[in-house]
């Protein structure tokens, strides 16, 4: 500026109230019988450093009772880098429900693009909510129409806000959380701790499986793959009809496969078990795994999980077998 006074420094900074329409800022006086003239350029960030009282915890974004995979976590492989930001593994059309109390400030949902390419980057649907504690939560990739709440709605935690979907910059559908807190001029990710199904508060591990509990709703029944192990089972015995076959049945719980041996012989039968085509895969017993499978009897065998559930795995079953002695 030249020629000119004002009774504040520059840059001028200050925070505005929510809801203002109109409020002074400041005047700029030329001096007398000089020529003056100025420019002038602004930012603006949403948020209010100084009425930031974080909460200790937030809800899991999804339905009471029900579990979700973390596919990513912090300073992903994927992306996330340097950020602290989180992934659910939501299917398209899951209901998303908010983590905390707030209001909608910002929303997208005309967006049917995405892919895995950072092309796509600028198309994800997305919902913000300025919470009661001062920071921003958003929640991303949204499907296509498929955003339930307006601008200015008032949002309980645990309310349905959203569907998830796969718009943007994703490989698939999923759930992109993130919390951001005002600082001077600009936002910045912080680190979220949840309210777990045991009422623990918790950070959240890549890879890992965590059930949503809401305020004041029923108990549920909780079923952890990662929980399971040998000794849960090694009792478990179950007879079968004799068609003569020996099978091995598997189920699945989260990222543990539980290896059952089904002997549909009318006499008693060694096992042999043991891997093939392995790749980043654990067994909860030494391999080759020997054992008696007593007549028309199904046993428990085996726990197999990933040794890094965020990676790929994959193996075969080979099954040798003989007429006990």
């Amino acid at each position: 500026m030249k020629n000119i006074t004002s009774a504040v420094n520059f840059p001028y900074y200050t925070v505005i109230a929510a809801q203002r329409r109109e409020e002074y800022l400041f005047s700029i006086k030329g001096e007398a019988n000089k020529r003056y003239a100025f420019k002038y350029q602004y930012e603006v960030i949403k948020g209010d450093p100084d009425r930031v009282y974080l909460n200790n915890y937030y809800l899991f974004p999804y339905k009471h009772g029900t579990k979700q995979k973390v596919t990513q976590g912090y300073n992903g492989d994927y992306s996330h880098q340097g950020k602290y930001a989180i992934d659910f593994d939501l299917d398209e059309g899951t209901e998303v429900t908010a983590i905390g109390d707030g209001v909608v400030v910002e929303l997208r949902e005309d967006s049917n693009l995405g892919g895995p390419y950072d092309e796509y980057l600028d198309d994800a649907n997305y919902i913000t909510i300025y919470q009661k504690d001062g920071t921003f939560a958003d929640y991303a990739h949204l499907k296509y129409n498929g955003v339930l709440v307006e601008i200015g709605d008032k949002i309980e935690a645990g309310d349905i806000i959203a569907y998830s979907g796969n718009t943007g910059w994703s490989q698939g559908p999923h759930l992109h959380l993130e919390i951001l807190e005002p600082v001077y001029m600009g936002l910045r990710t912080i680190p979220t701790s949840f309210l777990n199904y045991d009422g623990q508060i918790v950070r959240v591990k890549e890879g890992n499986y965590y059930y949503s509990t809401h305020y004041n709703r029923e108990r549920f029944e909780v079923h952890l793959g990662e929980e399971i192990t040998d000794y849960d089972l090694e009792n478990y015995l179950k007879k079968i009809d004799t068609d003569y076959t020996l099978t091995i049945r598997r189920e699945e719980l989260d990222d543990t496969v539980i290896v059952y041996i089904r002997n549909a012989y009318p006499y008693d039968m060694e096992i042999e078990l043991d891997l093939s085509k392995a790749i980043n895969v654990s067994s909860s017993q030494g391999l080759p795994y020997l054992t008696k499978v007593p007549a028309n009897s199904e046993i428990y065998a085996i726990l197999l999980r990933p040794e890094n559930n965020t990676k790929y795995w994959q193996y075969s079953i080979k099954c040798g077998y003989r007429r006990a002695k």
